[in-house]
């Protein structure tokens, strides 16, 4: 067993533990939240969409479980051309941390991620028509690190996240978006 699946396996035991230690109570905090932004990717530089939801367990311990999906990188290089498309899932617990303001919250996340990416590569033929020459699809599991804030406007919770991605596609992902409260007012 490499080293970097040792790490993975430690983070998701501690996480784990973390998650199952916790008292469930009544809160202030929102139980459940769905949210969506746009992201953008240093690797692949290009945007994207997010989709996420949040449960809290009380309130400084969340997890916030997403899927980012990156518009395709086109490259034209010799009569070729390369498509790149990069989908992730992440898995992310985040700890709040009250900077002194009911509204805004500042939040630590630490988590899993999966990232799907699809490589081909296309040539135009006679005719107008695209034959596929090749394509590869690789998938990796790696560790996300980064910082986050919120701002509590009732239902709805703008925010914004900048994470790390440490695995074989290596990338810095800011996002941005929205948040709406399920359930509790």
């Amino acid at each position: 067993m490499n080293y970097f699946n040792k790490i993975s396996k430690c983070s998701l035991l501690l996480l784990l533990a973390l998650t199952f230690t916790q008292t469930i109570q009544a809160q202030d905090t929102p139980p459940f939240e769905l949210g969506a932004g746009l992201i953008y990717g240093t690797e692949i530089e290009e945007i994207g969409f997010n989709v996420r939801a949040n449960y809290s367990f009380n309130e400084n311990l969340r997890i916030a479980p997403s899927i980012n999906y990156f518009i395709p990188n086109k490259e034209d290089i010799g009569g070729f051309e390369n498509k790149t498309s990069i989908w992730s899932i992440n898995v992310d617990g985040n700890y709040l941390l009250f900077i002194g303001s009911d509204m805004v919250n500042l939040y630590g996340l630490a988590g899993l991620n999966v990232t799907l990416v699809k490589t081909s590569q296309e040539q135009e033929v006679e005719g107008g028509f695209n034959t596929e020459i090749s394509e590869d699809t690789e998938t990796e599991v790696g560790l996300n690190l980064g910082i986050g804030v919120d701002v509590d406007l009732g239902r709805i919770t703008p925010f914004g996240e900048f994470k790390y991605v440490v695995s074989e596609f290596d990338q810095a992902v800011l996002t941005v978006g929205v948040k709406v409260r399920i359930g509790q007012d």
